[in-house]
């Protein structure tokens, strides 16, 4: 599948929701996609993920910064037409044989207004690609953005239903959030908390990596950790007894012991046979 993913910047541009979309592009090219990533502002950060790189999608553009300040005042221009329509063809053209678009907080957030209303009428069009939003923000539901927002076009394309397109949300307080917001149902929102890559996380190494894999630690639930040695005095025949009592109710339980035997009592070897 051919995917598309867009928003103001990319990596290696520092952000929350940059760093959310690099992941997604690495885990959607490992999966065997073909991932591009659309942005006004990034380098290419993997061998294998294309950015294109359009400055007029960024919401710090020169251009882009000074129709925001008319807009911001309430002021509706033939400058914000002649934007969107030249975003809109360039996007049109650059989106054309992709499957799938996945644009990050541009229907929800008043950084680029041109862009999502772009965005937003090429996502009437028939043979469009399918449309994900994945809401991170809402302007018009935080207080401190208030004042740059105004009843009408295009202010109100941050609270329209955007028919035909998918929703995601982050949380469950964001998608009853989004449920209010555009007045759908809270079914139509689909929410996919932010994830942890939990090797880079905790920092293993590669033998710790090794051991998962050989263990396949990862498909315990839940996974019990003594850390003692396997000598009699530390009672391991009790984390038996209560992980076979877990397993009852998750048969997934798993037991690691940290422990070597007891280096200084050669009956060990044999208490932990009998284990």
């Amino acid at each position: 599948m051919r995917i598309a993913l867009i928003h103001y910047s990319s990596p290696p541009i520092v952000g929350g929701v940059e760093s959310v979309m690099a992941h997604h592009a690495l885990l959607m090219t490992n999966a065997g996609h073909q991932v591009t990533i659309f942005a006004g502002r990034g380098k290419p950060f993997h061998p294998n993920i294309s950015v294109k790189i359009l400055p007029q999608l960024d919401s710090r553009n020169a251009e882009i910064t000074e129709i925001k300040k008319q807009l911001d005042q309430g002021v509706y221009t033939a400058d914000f037409d002649k934007m969107r329509d030249w975003l809109k063809k360039q996007l049109a053209n650059s989106f054309d044989n992709f499957d799938l678009i996945i644009a990050h907080n541009i229907a929800t957030l008043n950084k680029n207004l041109p862009l999502t209303a772009a965005l937003y009428d090429l996502n009437q069009t028939p043979g469009f690609p399918h449309l994900i939003l994945w809401h991170h923000d809402l302007s018009w539901s935080s207080a401190r953005n208030h004042d740059d927002l105004h009843d009408g076009y295009p202010w109100d394309l941050l609270r329209d239903p955007w028919s035909w397109a998918s929703h995601v949300v982050v949380s469950e307080i964001r998608r009853n959030e989004v449920c209010q917001l555009l007045k759908i149902p809270v079914e139509q929102i689909y929410v996919v908390p932010n994830g942890v890559n939990i090797e880079s996380f905790l920092k293993f190494d590669l033998q710790t990596k090794q051991i998962i894999k050989e263990l396949n630690l990862y498909e315990a639930d839940p996974l019990v950790l003594l850390p003692a040695r396997l000598t009699p005095r530390k009672n391991i025949e009790q984390a038996l007894y209560i992980v076979a009592e877990l397993k009852e109710i998750y048969p997934k339980t798993m037991l690691i012991v940290t422990g070597p035997e007891g280096p200084h009592n050669a009956q060990n070897a044999s208490y932990k046979l009998k284990l």
